[in-house]
């Protein structure tokens, strides 16, 4: 379950931020980025923070302990049942008394033993136990691959919008290659297309990426003449956590290349 979880340091976002001029376009890129990739991050956690959820409200109901006020409420309740069933219990005021004292002594040993029942559970077996239910393996599996493809499309689109910034253009596609090509050169002041597009990490992502929304999810011929090393079932590609910090370790890396770049250009 560790392995599903923080996806983006929680720092990361507000480290990278605070170096950007209040109110610039680059302030304002970086910010839509790091919501986009917190969105997504949350969304390839989702399955690990479900398991969580339900293991906190477990123990948290395992450690709940009824104070004596409503032991004494519960013993008056069952008591006031009875007297209908049984008249004798009206007029009895002593035999009455005896029996509250009895169900009170009764319901406080039973809770006492409770609360010293050991009650803390490791969350692994619950997690396991899960795995083995069909639809939440599957929502595991596409959350995966969802959030894949949103954290990459997420740093596509920001370092389009930086080199549209730096270019002074309203329109930019990467499937434009001569012009792409030619802004990744020169737009930012310096060439930033090793460390924010032609890296190998990040074409993999890229070409992982394509498989997943264009191919549907299975090994495409250009990505099969690469080292890519996600896990494969037949053709199909299976996303792992590994897979995606791999990735975000990278991204994170041209984010902060093309931002130094960008802060280079609003200084000067």
């Amino acid at each position: 379950i560790k392995a599903y979880q923080d996806y983006l340091p929680d720092d990361w976002s507000e480290a990278i931020v605070k170096q950007l001029p209040v109110g610039s376009v680059l302030e304002r890129l970086v910010l839509d980025l790091a919501l986009s990739w917190r969105s997504a991050s949350y969304t390839a956690q989702m399955p690990a923070t479900s398991i969580k959820a339900m293991h906190a409200a477990a123990l948290g109901r395992g450690k709940m302990v009824s104070p004596d006020s409503s032991i004494v409420s519960y013993s008056d309740g069952i008591l006031a049942k009875l007297s209908l069933q049984i008249p004798e219990l009206v007029e009895d005021r002593a035999l009455r008394a005896l029996i509250q004292a009895a169900l009170v002594a009764v319901a406080a040993d039973f809770r006492d033993r409770a609360a010293a029942v050991k009650d803390d559970f490791p969350i692994e077996p619950m997690w396991d136990e899960f795995l083995n239910d069909p639809p939440f393996h599957l929502s595991l599996w596409g959350s995966q691959r969802v959030a894949y493809v949103a954290f990459y499309n997420a740093y596509e689109a920001f370092l389009i919008d930086c080199l549209k910034f730096g270019k002074g253009v309203t329109r930019l596609r990467t499937t434009d290659k001569p012009e792409f090509n030619e802004a990744l050169r020169t737009a930012l002041g310096q060439d930033v297309t090793n460390p924010c597009w032609s890296h190998h990490e990040i074409n993999l992502a890229r070409l992982a990426r394509h498989a997943l929304s264009h191919n549907e999810g299975r090994l495409t011929e250009e990505l099969k003449k690469q080292k890519h090393g996600i896990e494969l079932i037949d053709d199909d590609l299976q996303i792992m956590p590994q897979d995606i910090h791999r990735m975000l370790n990278r991204l994170r890396a041209a984010v902060a290349e093309a931002t130094a770049v960008m802060l280079k250009i609003q200084n000067s």
